[in-house]
């Protein structure tokens, strides 16, 4: 992941900053999912 764009979304553009930051390999279905919490998923991926 090496960036992102939200409208009305601030929490998950939070999210999203900590998750580019860690550099994770995450599975790109996951992170096109609307309904995925990021701030959930950026707790649970390895870095």
């Amino acid at each position: 992941m090496v960036g992102a764009v939200t409208l009305g979304r601030p929490k998950d553009l939070r999210a999203a900053r900590v998750l580019i930051g860690e550099h994770p390999t995450i599975d790109p279905a996951l992170l096109a999912d609307e309904g995925q919490d990021l701030t959930a998923l950026s707790q649970r991926v390895p870095v």
